[in-house]
């Protein structure tokens, strides 16, 4: 059994460390790794703006535990990372540094794990090399500060080798029950990790012949770790609902190609990594080939199966290729390169030269390469700039309200009760169609239109709206986000619908397609319950300084001259009308053919720009009466 494990007392390699290794300076190199990752990963953790992710995530983490639960139902991920988080925020708040030192914390965490699965299982050499490439990366330093489940999904992952190796060795319960634990928790963080846990059962099937107990338990360990997820699976929404769309695509060989590019920081860099693991076979120590090739092949089991699932999961199920899905590779990455250099028939010194100008190349990467790039804090900086009390501002897709907000108020953000009456309040308002803007009052001079993720959600129907109605004043992007800018036209703000389509400041009721339309197929219906007609509504703020009066226009049609129906044009506060004046239907027009009704209304003095500005058919007979191509008009 212990054969499959290098014992660090054994190699020469180790020797001048003696000390260190000395079991009263047992974790004085841990210590020291976790340290420098500490100091390494605490710079710029403010560089990057939050993302949608690290948004909607810390966002809903505020929230109490049930509805947490049942938000993360609707995701195919557990709750666990949600859980954490929600109580560090408790303690620290939800500012950038806030959030996301846990991750710095667990990322720095994770190097000395990776010495001691080296130093333990492998030898000296393996630990210190591994920890260092890993502190030293910058795909890992980059996700140190995203505030995600990416960092404690690589903590997760490294303990639970370490308990894999040590249940192998030892098969004691104690390990096997701690197995368990992490590699549920490590699904209950992101689906994704079952290709790290299938990595971690075919590694087990190597030692098969050498301790069946060992093997057996691991195995079993994996089958109780999934059987515990089942629950999840069975009881949350997500599962039983349609299949639901993603923005990700099967990947073809460039894209595994840049996703091993971003493990290594650089195409070169990959290179070297490859012909170290190449030369260990050329130039390795003498009689170890048999002692080590299987510690080198679970190293490599590692770092492929689960890039491996990945691509196989993407092409025959659901796309779920991309570099932070499969980031527990970079790690079996790492560490393989670690223990291929430590196998080299070279001297001690030289393989430290050899790690030492790989972390020479390595070094200039960190923080070169952002792997997320919304650059909502510039984005949102660049609103309020624009931004007047005359203004209105869009954002697109929906969901984008969770980063945007965190950045444009942060207490807005944490009332989550009420965080999109609060915007909405400000008339800032989200979505990707029109009728988002038809529906608001008018009395506005400007547009601002930030749309994200134009791929998976069209910005183009408010967008040409804008284009059509509304003079340019802009057009400016930021990392993964666009700003749009518009002003209105100088000229009369002129209101119309033909009962066709939804029309700015007017409010649909009980449209009907009638084969006597006035214009189009659809007119407004009044009859029974329903004896309103599509109403003109908006601010008086909405028409000029200049304006002295609105002309209100509709086409009407009625069948019986005892129809009791008026046009109504009133002006209202939260008082009630302040002016309320009416035209009778059947003392304006004959019965069973169409005409116009228009009035002239002088605007009151005492209006303010909050005021309503109303304009409608009532119908207050029992038979029908039918509206279609209603105008109101300004009149300065």
């Amino acid at each position: 059994m212990n054969s499959s494990f290098a014992s660090v007392d054994n190699l020469s390699d180790g020797e001048s460390f003696a000390l260190l290794t000395k079991k009263e300076n047992v974790w004085f190199v841990p210590l020291l790794f976790f340290i420098l990752n500490l100091i390494i990963k605490s710079f710029s953790v403010t560089k990057v703006s939050f993302d949608l992710d690290e948004a909607w995530h810390t966002y809903f983490s505020q929230k109490g535990i049930g509805e947490i639960l049942k938000i993360a139902g609707t995701d195919p991920n557990g709750p666990f990372f949600n859980l954490l988080i929600h109580f560090w925020i408790r303690l620290f708040g939800v500012s950038e540094v806030a959030t996301r030192s846990l991750s710095v914390i667990l990322s720095a965490a994770t190097a000395p794990l990776l010495f001691l699965l080296g130093k333990k299982y492998f030898n000296y050499l393996t630990g210190v090399f591994g920890a260092l490439i890993f502190s030293f990366s910058n795909l890992h330093f980059f996700f140190s500060h995203n505030a995600r489940v990416y960092a404690l999904i690589c903590f997760l992952a490294t303990l639970s080798f370490l308990l894999f190796f040590k249940l192998i060795k030892k098969q004691r319960y104690g390990s096997f029950t701690l197995l368990i634990l992490v590699n549920t928790m490590l699904l209950y963080t992101h689906l994704t990790a079952s290709f790290f846990l299938a990595a971690e059962g075919i590694a087990a099937v190597l030692f098969f012949s050498e301790t069946r107990k060992g093997a057996l338990l691991v195995i079993a360990a994996q089958i109780i770790s999934a059987a515990f997820f089942a629950p999840w699976v069975l009881l949350t929404p997500y599962y039983h609902e349609p299949v639901h769309g993603i923005w990700l695509h099967p990947p073809n060989w460039d894209e595994v190609k840049l996703v091993l590019y971003d493990f290594c920081g650089t195409e070169n860099i990959l290179h070297l990594f490859i012909a170290i693991f190449i030369f260990s076979f050329i130039i390795r120590q003498r009689n170890s080939l048999s002692l080590t090739l299987k510690l080198q092949a679970i190293l490599f089991l590692w770092f492929c199966v689960p890039i491996l699932c990945s691509v196989a999961v993407s092409h025959m199920l659901v796309p779920v290729f991309m570099t932070k899905y499969v980031m527990t590779s970079s790690l079996g990455l790492f560490m393989l390169t670690a223990y291929s250099i430590s196998l080299l028939r070279v001297g001690t010194g030289i393989k430290y030269i050899a790690v030492a100008y790989l972390l020479f190349k390595l070094y200039p990467t960190i923080g070169a390469q952002e792997f997320i790039s919304e650059d909502w804090r510039t984005a949102v900086k660049e609103v309020k700039k624009h931004k007047t009390d005359r203004t209105i501002v869009i954002v697109s897709p929906w969901y984008m309200h969770y980063p945007f907000c965190y950045y444009y108020n942060r207490e807005y953000y944490i009332d989550t009760e009420n965080t999109l009456l609060l915007l909405n309040r400000e008339r800032i308002f989200f979505g990707e169609k029109k009728e988002i803007m038809l529906q608001q009052p008018t009395d506005y001079d400007n547009v601002i239109l930030l749309t994200s993720h134009e791929k998976m959600i069209n910005p183009e129907s408010i967008l040409t709206h804008l284009r059509n109605n509304f003079l340019p004043e802009c057009d400016t992007a930021f990392p993964s986000i666009k700003m749009y800018c518009f002003k209105k036209e100088q000229t009369l703000a002129t209101f119309m619908t033909d009962m066709e389509t939804p029309a700015q400041s007017f409010q649909p009721n009980k449209i009907e397609e009638k084969n006597f339309a006035h214009s189009g197929t659809k007119v407004s219906v009044l009859n029974g319950k329903n004896t309103y007609s599509a109403t003109f509504e908006d601010k008086a703020g909405t028409f000029s300084k200049q304006s002295t009066a609105i002309n209100a226009c509709g086409w009407v049609y009625y069948e019986d001259e005892d129809t009791d129906c008026i046009f109504v044009i009133s002006f209202e506060n939260k008082k009630g009308s302040f002016l309320y004046e009416t035209v009778n239907v059947a003392k304006s027009g004959p019965p069973d053919k169409w005409f116009p009704i228009c009035r002239r209304v002088k605007i009151p003095p005492q209006t303010k720009p909050d005021d309503i500005v109303k304009a409608y058919f009532w119908n207050k007979g029992a038979t029908p009466v039918y509206v279609d191509d209603m105008e109101v008009t300004e009149i300065k």
